[in-house]
């Protein structure tokens, strides 16, 4: 369900990944109103961070987003920047009498816990190829300068100029689409701290989902063997090890924090089958998760 607002405003969506993969749904959300910010002044005035991934497709010139520590970054019109997890920065105009005009033209597309797209292909290459970024990815408008975007483009912008923006933000993932094909024909090599860092991402923000080695090792060009090898000497671990752990690490805090039922809580850490998650969380805690949660809140009375 999308919230209506007036179209002089930033408009950022959020995805709610309460829905399948064909079914996102998209939440509108006011950030900014142009008559609450003077000439010149910052979008964001503090240096600030989002547990997500933030996308920004900029429409007009003069757009900056200054990263901590960094020298600032200037749009130019048709670029597009994506801001990784916990990357402090903000953003701002860097010509002062053309804020009000470029205001409402930057748009920021945010996902939360990953889920982008409308099949889980494109959702594994969307967070194999994001879980490296610790610095804004800035993709130029010349790179996008091919027939390959150029359909793509058309129908995006238009959508924007007719308030269609559900369909902008669809085709705005299958221009990432797009880029990730181009990508993944280049077939780089990755390093091992490479393959750790995408690693320790998936790990932490996909735990939901059935991470297979096979899978993996596609996506990082290399074999299977060579993938299992590098996991278990670095991790002393297999990765169903790791992701059963982080799976049971999720299920403690929600029985500990949350009044969830036993189901739910075996559905947000992962699991489809309830009695695999009793069988599991009893061979990984030493205890059923009905028994941990009475010791949890018994010790916290």
């Amino acid at each position: 369900m999308m919230k209506q607002t007036d179209t002089s405003d930033l408009v950022k969506f959020y995805v709610d990944i309460s829905g399948s993969y064909e079914n996102v749904s998209l939440e509108l959300s006011v950030n900014h109103r142009l008559n609450e910010i003077p000439m010149g002044e910052y979008i964001t005035r503090l240096f600030h961070t989002h547990p997500s991934y933030e996308f920004f497709y900029v429409r007009t010139e003069g757009f900056c987003i200054q990263i901590k520590d960094k020298e600032p970054i200037l749009f130019k019109k048709g670029d597009i920047c994506i801001v990784p997890p916990f990357c402090e920065h903000y953003t701002y105009f860097a010509q002062p009498q053309s804020a009000r005009d470029s205001f409402p033209f930057v748009l920021a597309f945010t996902f939360y816990d990953n889920l982008l797209g409308s099949s889980r292909n494109f959702f594994a290459a969307l967070t194999s190829f994001l879980g490296t970024l610790a610095s804004p990815l800035v993709i130029r408008a010349e790179e996008l300068n091919l027939p390959l975007f150029e359909s793509i483009f058309t129908s995006f912008e238009g959508a924007l100029e007719n308030g269609l923006l559900k369909t902008a933000f669809l085709d705005f993932c299958k221009i990432l689409e797009l880029l990730l094909q181009r990508e993944q024909t280049e077939k780089p090599m990755l390093s091992k701290t490479d393959i750790i860092r995408k690693i320790d991402y998936l790990i932490s923000s996909c735990y939901m989902y059935d991470i297979k080695l096979s899978e993996l090792a596609e996506r990082f060009y290399i074999s299977e063997r060579s993938l299992n090898r590098v996991v278990s000497e670095y991790y002393h671990d297999t990765l169903h090890g790791l992701l059963t752990k982080k799976r049971m690490l999720i299920a403690a805090a929600y029985l500990s924090n949350t009044d969830f039922s036993v189901s739910k809580v075996a559905e947000l850490s992962g699991y489809d089958s309830l009695s695999n998650f009793y069988a599991t969380f009893k061979r990984h805690h030493g205890i059923l998760p009905s028994d941990y949660r009475r010791r949890e809140q018994k010790s916290k009375s």
